[in-house]
């Protein structure tokens, strides 16, 4: 019997479990299975519950996939019961939803991230990232993985801290701006287009690399000397001043966070130093890509449709939401994907010290152990075999999301609707459901095409296809491949810069690859079901970003 035959799949609880195809298409990791309902659970629903949303998450990992129920309040799971105003819970949800909307309590949350929880988010991860940790005896290293795993659940924390919080504005914004026009809304996004560089990997520590050796021939003439690129990094940070300190910077931020995925198989972006290298000189010759010309352009165009009386609500709707567009991306960048870069590194040094003690045979074979097997194997306590260690790998990266079920427990059937809401929040409410429609499109039917999805960024672009599944080296992608993967992660902002196009099997036109492709500028196909098993490794493939068609050529 295979490993697919032998998992038994059955719904945790009443009403409908949904699997998340989207962030995580291979099995979590025991280590990140471990940290997630205690860290994100609760931060996401009290984000939730102070933005006046009528529905909680409950999420369980069944054999590493991650499953979520959407809980109305007010009303049993599963229950197809009316939600009612009459319901305290639900009159409570109800009125915080309206002062969301009267106080516009995204900008305050946006001002409280940009004042204490970023700067502290950087200044914690900075102190860790910079710890030798080759240098650190097994005690030593114990202790800090210690910290690193706390330091890695409170910035899961802190990343659902804010979670949608950015998609407030811009959900009203865009309901209001296709009932003034009669535009469809899935044609709007495009207006919030280059509103956060971050998501083409233009962070702030990245700019200021490039600046940095723009102004400087010594730094220059390395980058340009046909070194190798990991010489050339070193080189660069050994620059005393302005150059050396940038980028001693973006290698601690930057380089420090997970570049192809959320779970800890992921790589960093240091262990892919040519890419890197190739960012850095691409940007330093030729600039790095700026959307917001075009968005404001359209911006402009569309506006000429609002009725004169709108335009000023427009001006400033427009004006909000791009400002806070960027949270979208920094609440992980900052947080998480970077706290997850800084666990890996210490967990491969601590698989190091135990390939030396003859204890392992691969330093990668520790990230699959839980966290109590991994505090044994320290105290050179065998809790768990090297060759089982070694078998959980093969057998996570062998699983994908296709060897689950799509949804446990029964079909989902829609709520009725609730009578007696406020104008301002029954606007609140429809306008995010249009939002979430965007990110998370309807499930795919089993006889949709497999190479034809949602057109996500506009364009057409022939290359070679580079299939990132599983534990794939990012390395292998050379300048103009086209990425074909199942992960929407904004990690990917890191590597994404030297592709020509981008498929993916799941997602909408807002997921983090939608718009990583929009920022750069190249032609992105989403939702293309089985793109990863149809189209083989090296084939020439054609991507239509317009028509939302993948076609492949030989």
């Amino acid at each position: 019997m295979t490993t697919r035959e032998k998992l038994v799949f059955e719904a945790p609880g009443p009403g409908t479990w949904v699997l998340d195809n989207q962030h995580f298409p291979n099995p979590l990791s025991r280590f990140k299975r471990g940290l997630g309902s205690e860290s994100s659970n609760p931060s996401m629903n009290m984000t939730r519950a102070r933005y006046g949303a009528l529905t909680s998450v409950s999420s369980v990992s069944i054999h590493g996939f991650n499953y979520a129920r959407r809980d109305r309040v007010g009303v049993p799971p599963g229950s197809s019961e009316a939600q009612t105003v009459d319901n305290p819970v639900v009159a409570e949800r109800v009125e915080r939803a309206r002062q969301v909307v009267v106080n516009k309590l995204w900008q305050k949350d946006l001002e409280r991230w940009d004042n204490e929880i970023k700067p502290d988010s950087i200044e914690r991860n900075l102190k860790l990232a910079r710890i030798e940790v080759d240098a650190l005896d097994h005690r030593g290293l114990a202790e800090h993985l210690y910290r690193c795993r706390s330091n890695m659940a409170e910035m899961q924390f802190r990343h659902h801290m804010f979670t949608n919080v950015s998609g407030y504005p811009a959900a009203l914004f865009i309901l209001n701006v296709s009932e003034w026009t009669g535009l469809d809304p899935g044609d709007l996004h495009q207006l919030l287009d280059g509103s956060s560089r971050l998501s083409s990997g233009a962070t702030e520590q990245f700019e200021a690399v490039v600046d940095a050796i723009r102004s400087d021939e010594e730094s220059t003439a390395i980058l340009n000397s046909g070194d190798d690129a990991q010489s050339i990094l070193r080189e660069l940070l050994d620059i005393p001043g302005t150059v050396g300190d940038a980028v001693d910077r973006f290698w601690l931020i930057d380089g420090h966070a997970l570049a192809t995925g959320f779970d800890l198989h992921s790589v960093c972006a240091y262990e892919l130093p040519e890419i890197l290298v190739d960012r850095i000189k691409d940007a330093v010759e030729n600039g790095i890509p700026d959307r917001s010309i075009d968005a404001l352009e359209a911006a402009e165009f569309i506006r000429l449709r609002v009725p004169a009386e709108h335009r000023e609500t427009f001006d400033a709707e427009l004006a909000d939401a791009r400002n806070i567009a960027r949270l979208k991306d920094e609440r992980g960048i900052y947080n998480d994907i970077w706290a997850s870069g800084i666990m890996r590194k210490a967990i491969l040094a601590a698989g190091r010290q135990l390939v030396e003690d003859g204890l392992l045979s691969d330093s990668e074979n520790l990230i699959e152990a839980d966290w109590a097997e991994m505090q044994s194997l320290l105290r050179g306590v065998m809790s768990v075999s090297d060759a089982e260690l070694a078998d959980r790998r093969v057998e996570r990266m062998s699983l994908t999301w296709r060897d689950a079920p799509a949804r446990l427990g029964p079909p989902p059937t829609t709520p009725p609707p609730i009578e007696g809401l406020p104008p301002e929040v029954e606007r609140l409410y429809k306008a995010l459901e249009i939002v979430e429609k965007s990110i998370r499109p309807p499930a795919m039917s089993e006889d949709a095409p497999d190479l034809t999805g949602t057109a996500a960024s506009k364009g057409s672009y022939e290359g070679r296809a580079r299939v990132a599944v599983g534990d794939y080296r990012f390395d292998q992608i050379d300048q103009g491949d086209v990425l074909v993967t199942s992960t929407h992660s904004e990690a990917f902002s890191a590597v994404a810069g030297r592709v020509g196009a981008i498929v993916t099997d799941t997602g909408g036109i807002l997921s983090h690859l939608s718009i990583v492709a929009r920022e750069l500028g190249i032609p992105c196909v989403v939702a293309c079901k089985n793109a990863t098993t149809v189209i083989p490794e090296g084939a020439l493939v054609r991507v239509d970003g317009n028509s939302g068609e993948v076609t492949i050529l030989g």
